[in-house]
């Protein structure tokens, strides 16, 4: 493998690289030759021979060298690996257990130059931005490749764009049953105020009273009981993240 030196410093015991894959080098190369057209041109001026020699140094330093060398993407048998940096360098792990969906994106100009796209996957629990892989060869394939690593966990394609972790659909399903719930009881709320406009004995002294106080029981019971149930549903979140 080309970053098989990165991996032996990053991988767990017994843990192998299933995936390995990089910028695209057409992306690169594409650059890099806009860049030495742009160098010959300075570099036919006399006056300006040194700065089109560096123009195409550079350029084919931080193309050719630094930009594929800096940045090195891993599928293994249990996670998604990120290593980014040359002298400097950044490692992002992402268990596969944690994502909650993943998105591609093919803008006209990338796939019809370069041949390229973007994939990115989100996590859950972690509070992480999504980790994005940009200029990216074959998009859909490398999807392909993540479901068939993940097997049963990524079960639900739309389109191609979104996949969906199937152990986190009960938990979505319990989130929304708790809004509708929600939307019932503070309907309810309404409806008991209207109706007390409505009553006249609302307005006899002493009787209101006790009316409002009955009311405000029955709004804290109903305010208590939704807390719980937001945290049984934050446990429930949480056990899956661990």
């Amino acid at each position: 493998m080309k970053y098989q030196k990165i991996w032996d410093k990053v991988l767990g015991e017994n843990e192998r690289v299933e995936h390995e894959f990089s910028i695209s080098s057409r992306y690169l190369n594409t650059l890099f030759f806009l860049w030495t057209v742009i160098g010959f041109c300075v570099w036919i001026s006399p006056e300006e021979f040194m700065s089109g020699v560096m123009i195409v140094g550079i350029a084919g330093f931080y193309y050719l060298f630094y930009k594929k060398n800096s940045r090195a993407y891993a599928f293994t048998d249990s996670r998604i690996i990120v290593y980014i940096g040359w002298l400097s360098t950044r490692l992002i792990s992402v268990d596969y257990n944690q994502i909650t969906d993943i998105r591609i994106e093919e803008p006209f100009f990338s796939k019809l130059i370069y041949g390229t796209g973007v994939f990115q996957i989100a996590t859950a629990g972690t509070g992480s931005p999504p980790v994005r892989f940009n200029h990216i060869d074959n998009p859909y394939g490398l999807k392909k490749k993540l479901d068939e690593l993940c097997g049963k966990d990524v079960h639900n394609v739309t389109n191609g764009n979104i996949v969906e972790k199937n152990n986190f659909q009960s938990k979505e399903q319990e989130l929304d049953d708790l809004k509708q719930r929600h939307k019932k009881e503070i309907k309810g709320e309404i409806a008991k105020e209207t109706k007390k406009l409505f009553n006249p004995l609302c307005y006899v002294p002493g009787i209101g009273d006790v009316l409002d106080k009955k009311d405000d029981m029955e709004n804290r019971k109903n305010r208590n009981k939704r807390k719980s149930e937001k945290r049984e549903i934050k446990k429930k979140y949480q056990e899956v993240n661990l």
